[in-house]
C-alpha cells in the first residue's frame, strides 16, 4: 500500500474538508465567547453551526443555500417552541410524537431536505431538559440561528474564493471509486480466487460508485457556473466527468468467461500478467483521481503493454484454445483504449485552453438529472401505510416517545441522549439499523474507553482543547467513510467538550454516555423489529422490475447499431445511467436483505442468481456497445435482428412474470454461425452471450416467484 498516497486522498477529500470547516465553526465560538464571558452564548451558536453545518451535502450552489436557509429557520423556531413547553411531560411528549414524524417525514422532498429535519430533531433533543425563561428561550434561538449563519457565511465564502474545488473533489473521488472498481475487476484473472467473492465486492463497489456519480451530475449539471461558464476549468470538469462515465463503461465491458479462461490458460502465468498490469493502470487511476481531488496537475506512466502483447503472441496456441486466444487479445484492445481514455484524463488535470477547446457541448445534461417537486401533492401521496417514508416517520416518533419516557425514570443525567441515539440508530429499513446499531454500540463503548483514559491521563485544558479538535476533524471525516470510527471519535469529543464546558466529573459522563447508548440504540432495534418494520425484500420485486426495464432499454438501444437502426447519442448515454444506476440499487438491495433475520431471507438464491445474471447483462452490453465502435461497420447489418427479438422475448417473459404490462412478441429462430469471419465471430458470440443470460434471468425470476405472491409494500415509496 502506498502509505503517502493514502494520506493525500484522505486529506484532500471532501469529507475532510467539510470536517475542518464544520469543526472550526463549531469549536470557535465557544471559545471566543468563553474569554468574554459568554459562554452560554458560544454554546449555542456552536449547537446552531453544528446543525446548519451537517446539512451542507455536496450540490449547486443554490440548493446548498437553500438548504442553509431552511435549517436556520427550522432550527430556531423548534429551539423556542420547545424551550417555551419542556416544562410540561405530557406536552413535550406530544411535540416529541408531532414533530418527530414532520421532521423525518420531510425526507420524501429528498436527502438536503431529510437532512434538515434530522437537524430540527436534534436542536429539539437538545433542548428537552432546559429549564429558561422566557426571554432566554427566545435569546437562544436567536443564537442558535446566528450560529447557523455563522456557518453559511464561512461555507459560503469559502465557495466564492474556491467556486470549482467542491467539484473537483467530487469528480476526483468518483475517478478514484472508478479505480477500485477495475482493481477488483483484476482479481477475475488471479488463479485460486473465489469469483463469487469477487462479484460481490464488484456488486458493492457500484453501489458506491452509482452514488458518487449520481451526486456528481446533480453537483455539475444543476450548476450554472459550470454548465454555462466558458471557462477552461468548467469545460474541462464536465469532460472529466463524462469521460470517467465511458470509462467505466469500459471497464464493464471488458466482461468474459474468466472459469473458461482460467480453464485454457492456467499454468501458463498469462493471465497473473493480465492481473497485473489491471492492477497496475489502476493504481494508475486512483492516483489521477487523487490529483484531481487535490487540484493538482498529473503526469501518468505508461502502462507495459508491449510486453504484454509480446507475452501473448509467445503463447502456444493450439486449436483448443484459439478461442481464449482471441478472448485475451479482445481483453488487451480494451486495456489498450482504457489507457487512452486515462491518458485524456491525465492531460485534463491541467485544465489547458487547448484541452477545453475539445469541449463540444452538444448533450442536453438536464436529461442526466432528477428534479424533486416540493409541494403538498408528494406529501400527501405519502400518508399511507404503503410508503416507506411514512412508516418509517411514524416508527420513529414513537420509538422517540418510549425512549423520553424511559429517561425520565432513569436515575442519571443526560436523559436526552437515549433519545438522540434512537434518532439517528433508527432508519427506514432493518438492515440499516441493525447495521448501525452495532457500529454505534461498539463506537461509542471504545470511545468511552478512550476518552476515559485521556481524562484520566492529561490534565492540562489547552492539551485537552487541541486533543478535541483533532478528534472533531477525525470523526466527521470518517462519518461516510467508516461509522464505527466517526463514534469513536464523537465520544472523545463529547466526553471531552463537556468536560471543559461545565466541568462535570469526566466519569459521571462516561457513564451516562454507555448507558444511554445502549438503551437508546435496543429501542431503536427493537422498534426496527417490531412496529412497521421494512423487510428489504418488499421491495425487491420492483427492483427486479426496474432492473430488466433498465437493462432491456440499454440493450435494444445498442443492439439497434447492429441491425440498421443507430440510436442517438444521448438517448444510448440516458439508458446506460438508468441500467447502471438500477443495477446499483438492485445490489443494495441485496446486500440488504444479507443482513435481516434468516427468517426473512426469502429466496435469497434465486436473488442471488438474478442479481448476478444482470450484472452481466449489463456487462456484455456494454461490450457490445465498445464492439460497435471499431467491428460494426463490418458486419451484415441484418443478421442479428431474430437474435435482438429473441433477447427481448425472454426479457419480456422475465417482466410478465413480476406483474409488469408488456406487449409481448414471440421467439424466433436463431439463424446458424457464420464461419471465416472474425469481427461477425466477436459480435455473434456477446449476443449469444446475452441471449443466454436472458434465459437465466427469466428461469431465475420463474423460480423466484413461484412460490412468492406480490408483497405489502412492493409498491412502497
Amino acid at each position: 500500500m502506498d502509505y503517502g498516497a493514502e494520506f493525500k486522498k484522505y486529506f484532500t477529500s471532501h469529507q475532510t474538508s467539510l470536517a475542518v470547516r464544520v469543526t472550526i465553526s463549531v469549536v470557535l465560538p465557544p471559545i471566543v465567547f468563553y474569554y468574554l464571558g459568554l459562554l452560554p452564548i458560544g454554546a449555542a451558536m456552536s449547537l446552531g453551526a453544528l446543525c446548519t453545518s451537517l446539512t451542507d451535502t455536496p450540490g449547486p450552489p443554490h440548493h446548498r443555500r437553500n438548504g442553509f436557509y431552511a435549517s436556520i429557520a427550522l432550527n430556531a423556531v423548534t429551539a423556542v417552541v420547545v424551550g417555551f413547553t419542556n416544562a410540561w411531560h405530557v406536552v413535550l411528549g406530544a411535540e416529541i410524537v408531532v414533530l418527530g414524524f414532520l421532521f423525518s417525514f420531510i425526507a420524501v422532498y429528498g436527502v438536503r431536505a431529510g437532512n434538515v429535519g434530522i437537524l430540527a430533531l436534534l436542536v429539539l433533543i437538545l433542548n428537552i431538559d432546559s429549564r429558561r425563561s422566557q426571554v432566554q428561550v427566545v435569546l437562544n434561538g436567536l443564537y442558535i440561528a446566528a450560529g447557523g449563519v455563522w456557518y453559511a457565511f464561512l461555507s459560503l465564502v469559502l465557495y466564492t474564493i474556491f467556486p470549482y474545488r467542491l467539484a473537483q473533489q467530487a469528480v476526483g473521488e468518483s475517478i478514484i471509486s472508478v479505480a477500485r472498481y477495475f482493481r477488483i475487476k483484476a482479481r477475475f484473472y488471479a488463479t485460486g480466487d473465489n469469483f463469487d467473492d469477487a462479484y460481490d465486492d464488484l456488486m458493492k463497489e457500484q453501489v458506491v460508485l452509482q452514488q458518487q456519480q449520481d451526486q456528481v451530475r446533480e453537483l455539475l449539471f444543476k450548476t450554472r457556473r459550470i454548465v454555462n461558464d466558458s471557462t477552461p476549468k468548467s469545460r474541462v470538469l464536465l469532460m472529466m466527468f463524462v469521460d470517467s462515465v465511458d470509462l467505466f463503461e469500459m471497464i464493464l465491458s471488458s466482461q468474459q468467461d474468466y472459469r473458461f479462461l482460467h480453464e485454457q490458460f492456467d499454468g501458463t502465468g498469462i493471465l497473473e500478467d493480465f492481473r497485473d498490469v489491471i492492477t497496475a493502470m489502476a493504481d494508475e487511476l486512483e492516483a489521477i483521481g487523487i490529483a484531481v481531488q487535490a487540484s493538482e496537475g498529473y503526469k501518468g506512466a505508461v502502462a507495459p503493454l508491449q510486453e504484454l502483447q509480446r507475452r501473448l503472441d509467445a503463447l502456444d496456441r493450439q486449436p483448443h484454445n484459439q478461442e481464449g486466444y482471441i478472448s485475451l487479445q479482445h481483453i488487451l484492445h480494451n486495456i489498450r483504449d482504457i489507457q487512452e481514455r486515462m491518458n485524456r484524463l491525465s492531460l485534463y488535470t491541467h485544465y489547458d485552453q487547448l484541452t477545453a477547446a475539445g469541449y463540444k457541448g452538444e448533450i442536453d445534461y438536464t436529461r442526466f438529472i432528477t428534479h424533486q417537486p416540493i409541494d403538498a401533492e408528494v406529501f400527501a401521496d405519502n400518508l399511507t401505510l404503503r410508503s416507506q417514508a411514512f412508516r418509517h416517520a411514524l416508527r420513529l416518533s414513537l420509538a422517540m416517545l418510549v425512549g423520553y419516557v424511559v429517561s425520565r425514570f432513569m436515575p442519571w443525567g443526560h436523559g436526552y441522549w437515549i433519545v438522540m441515539t434512537i434518532s439517528i440508530i433508527l432508519k427506514p429499513l432493518f438492515g440499516s439499523t441493525r447495521k448501525l446499531y452495532f457500529q454505534r454500540l461498539g463506537g461509542t463503548l471504545v470511545g468511552a474507553a478512550v476518552g476515559g483514559l485521556v481524562l484520566y491521563f492529561v490534565a492540562g485544558n489547552p492539551v485537552l482543547l487541541g486533543i478535541m479538535v483533532v478528534a472533531m476533524i477525525i470523526g466527521y471525516s470518517m462519518q461516510k467513510r467508516d461509522y464505527f470510527v466517526y463514534c469513536i471519535f464523537l465520544t472523545v469529543f463529547v466526553l471531552i467538550a463537556f468536560h471543559l464546558l461545565y466541568g462535570h466529573d469526566f466519569r459521571e459522563i462516561l457513564r451516562d454516555r454507555v448507558y444511554d447508548t445502549v438503551i437508546g440504540s435496543c429501542i431503536a432495534l427493537a422498534a426496527s423489529f417490531v412496529f412497521l418494520p421494512v423487510w428489504s425484500h418488499e421491495t425487491m420485486r420492483e427492483s427486479m422490475r426496474e432492473m430488466i426495464r433498465a437493462n432491456q432499454r440499454y440493450f435494444s438501444l445498442v443492439a439497434r447499431a447492429y441491425t440498421g437502426r443507430r440510436a442517438m447519442v444521448a438517448d444510448f448515454k440516458v439508458a446506460r445511467k438508468d441500467a447502471f444506476v438500477a443495477l446499483a440499487n438492485l445490489s443494495d438491495n441485496f446486500q440488504r436483505i444479507l443482513t435481516e433475520p434468516r427468517s426473512k431471507r426469502k429466496n435469497v438464491p434465486f436473488m442471488h442468481q438474478f442479481v448476478v445474471s444482470s450484472q452481466m447483462f449489463a456487462a456484455h452490453t456494454a461490450s457490445l456497445a465498445y464492439y460497435d465502435q471499431s467491428l460494426q461497420r463490418q458486419n451484415s447489418l441484418g443478421d442479428f435482428d431474430a437474435m435482438v427479438r429473441d433477447v427481448n422475448f425472454h426479457l419480456d417473459n422475465a417482466r410478465l412474470l413480476l406483474g409488469d404490462k408488456v406487449e409481448q412478441g414471440t421467439p424466433e429462430a436463431i439463424p446458424a454461425p457464420r464461419e471465416g469471419d472474425a469481427a461477425y465471430k466477436t459480435v455473434e458470440d456477446q449476443f449469444e452471450i446475452l441471449h443466454t443470460l436472458s434465459r437465466d434471468i427469466e428461469k431465475a425470476v420463474r423460480k423466484y416467484g413461484s412460490t412468492l405472491t406480490e408483497p405489502a409494500g412492493a409498491d412502497a415509496v
